[in-house]
């Protein structure tokens, strides 16, 4: 199984993103936006590690231990979204992205913990963590030009209070993604 662990907004947040993502879609205009291969509101979510690929086994023993951690993690998460941004830059987009902070470094707790626990297995972070929802992904071999992102102005505050392990099958119209476990921060 291909798999990742995450934090998911509830589907009120979910919509106010949709929101962020229609009015810069509207600012990019036809031509743009036909170059981006947009998020659904259904998958937003915070990718705290992912994992690649994994036996059953051994997913179902990282699920054991974070079992053992339910309630228990961090407790609820407080963010604020208010910007606009992409990787690996502004000047040569890849990925549309949505900011995301917490002021109390709760999500960068939780972060250590999840690397902490996944170590034991053998998995380890490929880049360093940086917390925002993913808005879209220009599509291969295109470039876009997203100067108006600036424009964009919005202010999302959200509570997130689980977490999720998750699988990702990739199909001909991206990825979709299966909760396979929650468990509570």
């Amino acid at each position: 199984m291909r798999a990742f662990i995450s934090l998911k907004p509830c589907d009120e947040t979910q919509k106010e993103f949709a929101g962020v993502q229609k009015e810069f879609m509207e600012l990019l205009g036809d031509r743009e936006v036909n170059k981006i291969k947009w998020e659904t509101p259904g998958k937003y979510h915070l990718t705290m590690f992912f994992i690649g690929d994994v036996d059953n086994k051994k997913a179902k023993d990282v699920c054991s231990d974070f079992r053992k951690l339910n309630g228990k993690m961090t407790g609820e998460i407080d963010f604020e979204s208010v910007s606009l941004s992409a990787f690996p830059d502004l000047k040569y987009p890849r990925v549309i992205i949505s900011e995301t902070k917490n002021q109390d470094g709760k999500i960068f707790r939780l972060n250590d913990l999840i690397v902490k626990i996944l170590d034991g297995y053998g998995f380890k972070q490929d880049k360093k963590f940086h917390p925002h929802i993913t808005l879209g992904r220009v599509r291969r071999d295109r470039k876009v030009n997203i100067d108006c992102i600036e424009d964009v102005k919005f202010l999302l505050n959200f509570k997130i209070h689980e977490l999720f392990f998750m699988e990702s099958v990739l199909n001909s119209e991206g990825a979709a993604h299966t909760v396979v476990e929650k468990f509570d921060l």
